[in-house]
């Protein structure tokens, strides 16, 4: 006895009622009283009985399941003989209320523009993409050796993204300017506007935060401790620049004129990126855990069941992380936290998740390798 065609299934709500797979049962009497099946479902429920249909050693199993979010399943079905103790066993993959798409891009940072629609960098192409919320990508093309990373909206209502060795910004309706950062082979990374709207961003080779004003002028100022490797930059609430410092495990902030802190954290975290969340503190991901600093320099780390590399804010309010490596958990993972550092779901995705940002209609968008996109409502 084995289990044949398993299907691949795409539900377009949280509910699934469909046939799953076929078993072939080399004992052709058999009928469907014979044999019994159990479907494990995937989202720590209490597994559940299939329904068997067919005779003569050919059948299907079917079977109904509403998940409580949305997600990727690995659907566990097991058949078994009691009379011979034969079993046979395989993993349906079901993705419940998940709207996908893909283009032929590298996506390395995502943001919602003032336009209303998606806005991604596209590493290997060289490509600033467009996409509505239905799904339509438009390309924007950049130079050569460009590599765009990560982007964010500016006070001027452009987008503005992180070049190798520029900044460049595009306005909604797909006009490019780049601008060259004066220190040369600096890895421009993270990117976020100011409280002066000022586009502020990491210099991770040069071990700078750099800004641009409003009238074009670069301004760079270098990190007082040697080979941090900033990485995430956001604007905190207190109308200080606030980022992540990789190699030196610690949190930096700078004021607008230049006046540096650095918060060191504990060992082996490797913070990355950085937000803000609803509570006015600033959240940032790390290699060990889900981190919380206040703007007075308060610290509390959260452990996660992850290596947490992405981090963005739900348009639930609550954290949303991701980083592709787990400890016990899939490899394609998903978590949420509130602001008070609980864990509230953690599950898979359909794919390892790259970047992640909050779309239009309180959406959470997704993206992958390979140009993988998937949209869910949390």
């Amino acid at each position: 006895m084995f289990v044949t065609n398993t299907q691949a299934i795409n539900v377009p709500g949280l509910t699934v009622d469909a046939m799953l797979c076929n078993v072939i049962d080399a004992i052709k009497a058999d009928t469907t009283a014979d044999l019994s099946v159990t479907l494990d479902w995937g989202d720590s429920t209490t597994a559940s009985s299939g329904t068997l249909a067919g005779s003569a050693g050919s059948f299907t199993v079917s079977g109904t399941h509403t998940f409580a979010r949305p997600g990727a399943y690995a659907v566990t079905v097991t058949v078994t003989d009691p009379a011979t103790g034969g079993t046979a066993q395989s993993t349906v993959n079901v993705t419940a209320d998940v709207t996908q798409y893909s283009v032929l891009a590298d996506i390395l940072g995502i943001v919602m523009g003032p336009d209303g629609n998606m806005w991604f960098t596209d590493q290997t192409s060289n490509a600033i993409w467009r996409m509505t919320p239905d799904g339509v990508g438009t390309p924007f093309d950049l130079p050569s050796g460009s590599a765009p990373q990560e982007i964010t909206v500016g006070s001027d209502g452009n987008l503005w993204f992180t070049e190798w060795d520029r900044i460049g910004r595009i306005t909604p309706a797909g006009d490019i300017t780049e601008f060259a950062v004066p220190t040369v082979n600096s890895d421009p990374l993270g990117i976020t506007v100011g409280p002066d709207g000022s586009i502020w961003f990491t210099e991770a080779s040069a071990n700078q935060i750099g800004q641009l004003t409003p009238s074009g002028t670069f301004n760079e100022l270098p990190i007082p401790e040697a080979n941090v490797s900033p990485a995430g930059i956001v604007a905190g609430p207190d109308g200080n620049l606030w980022f992540a410092e990789y190699e030196a495990q610690a949190i930096g902030s700078v004021t607008p004129s230049g006046v540096f802190k650095q918060y060191p954290l504990s060992s082996d975290t490797l913070p990355d990126k950085i937000i803000v969340g609803p509570d006015g503190n600033l959240w940032f991901s790390s290699e060990t855990a889900i981190g919380q600093i206040t703007t007075s320099g308060a610290i509390s780390l959260f452990p996660v069941d992850t290596v947490s590399w992405i981090i963005t804010l739900g348009p639930d309010g609550n954290i949303w992380f991701s980083g592709g490596v787990a400890k016990t958990f899939s490899s394609n993972n998903l978590g949420e936290m509130t602001t008070a550092g609980a864990t509230t779901a953690m599950y898979s995705a359909p794919f390892q998740v790259d970047a992640m940002a909050a779309g239009p209609n309180a959406t959470l968008w997704l993206v992958g390798a390979n140009g993988q996109i998937a949209v869910i409502t949390p």
